[in-house]
């Protein structure tokens, strides 16, 4: 299974259509909290409006979902979660992973 670094942020495991059963793990913002922790964790997302995105989606009632930063980019990528969980590029939440402090 793919999975996050960083389990001192909200992280979720998810599957899609497209994995099938396959899991995989990625951060959930899905507040203002958990957007200004992730930008404390991963600072370069001021870059590029990456932020201002994050914060737009969460203020309009959506959860985006992030990965780690890619090695070659050092960017995470980011998706907003779907609500089609039929759809073959949705990906749907499993479960809530449990936050280390």
């Amino acid at each position: 299974m793919k999975t996050v670094n960083n389990k001192n942020l909200k992280w979720g495991v998810f599957t899609s259509p497209q994995s099938g059963d396959k899991k995989f793990e990625r951060y959930v913002l899905e507040s203002l909290e958990d957007v200004l922790a992730f930008k404390k964790a991963f600072p370069i997302i001021t870059k590029f409006n990456m932020l201002e995105n994050f914060l737009k989606v969460v203020t309009s009632g959506g959860v985006v979902l992030v990965t780690d930063c890619h090695a070659l980019t050092k960017f995470p990528t980011w998706c907003i979660q779907s609500t089609k969980s039929d759809h073959p590029s949705s990906i749907n939440r499993v479960k809530l992973g449990k936050t280390e402090i």
